[in-house]
């Protein structure tokens, strides 16, 4: 009786094992950044790219933040990576982004993110590693971090090459009657793509530097150089003009 009911039993647990669905599959997934002008490579230090105002300039610093990546699944479903990543060009090992996620096999057709720090992390002090990278937005102007870090040379009205400062973060808008301060980070949106994950996988977020400066605002150098921080007008048109500088480049499955 004892064996009978050991065998039923077997007979019972193997039914089940056979009926369970296949596990689903996973794979590492990281990101690099990468920087054009125009759609060419860029070059730092070189004084021959031009604006749709006109200006001749060159790109000599370029540091910005990117968080809560997500990814989205084609048919539904989505992930995202909870935390913030800062990027260098200086450094080349921030060009890379490895949250350590494994992300489930199949097609996905949008990717998003956010160019800056949302409220909930946008708060002073609170990041130790941007403290020490000197990173934060001023109290006055709305406190938190900054976003970007822009700067370069260009060639002036007078024909003498100067300097501009494009540094992003929270907007203070002052008016007749009060201070409002607008978070100012952008939330990118980048669809109709086609990531496949079936390996380990990277992703290239391609920055155009050259939109920020000319699409839609048309940004001149010889009025907005330095000192724009303060600006709400400046720091309104950085975000709308930062809807379009980037997309997904190469993807690398390895």
């Amino acid at each position: 009786m004892l064996r009978s009911l050991t065998f039923l039993l077997s007979l019972f647990m193997l039914s089940c094992n056979n009926d369970d669905p296949k596990g689903t599959i996973s794979y590492p997934v990281s990101f690099a950044f990468t920087q054009t002008v125009g759609g060419g490579q860029l070059m730092t230090n070189s004084l021959n790219y031009t604006n749709a105002a006109g200006n001749t300039f060159s790109v000599e610093k370029l540091q910005y933040i990117i968080s809560d990546v997500t990814l989205h699944k084609k048919g539904g479903g989505s992930t995202i990576i909870d935390e913030y990543h800062f990027v260098d060009i200086a450094n080349a090992s921030t060009l890379t982004f490895n949250a350590g996620i494994l992300l489930e096999e199949g097609i996905y057709d949008r990717l998003s993110f956010v160019f800056g720090l949302k409220e909930d992390k946008n708060i002073s002090g609170v990041h130790t590693d941007l403290n020490a990278l000197s990173w934060s937005w001023p109290d006055a102007l709305g406190g938190g971090y900054h976003f970007m870090k822009l700067e370069g040379r260009y060639i002036d009205t007078l024909a003498n090459t100067s300097s501009y400062t494009t540094h992003m973060g929270t907007a203070r808008e002052i008016t007749a009657v009060d201070t409002t301060f607008h978070v100012n980070y952008i939330h990118i949106d980048l669809s109709n793509v086609e990531i496949n994950i079936s390996s380990e996988t990277t992703i290239d977020i391609e920055m155009d530097v050259l939109n920020w400066y000319e699409n839609p605002y048309t940004w001149d150098f010889n009025l907005l150089n330095t000192m724009i921080m303060p600006n709400y007008e400046a720091q309104i048109n950085l975000r709308n003009n930062g809807q379009n500088v980037f997309s997904i480049g190469q993807v690398h499955s390895n």
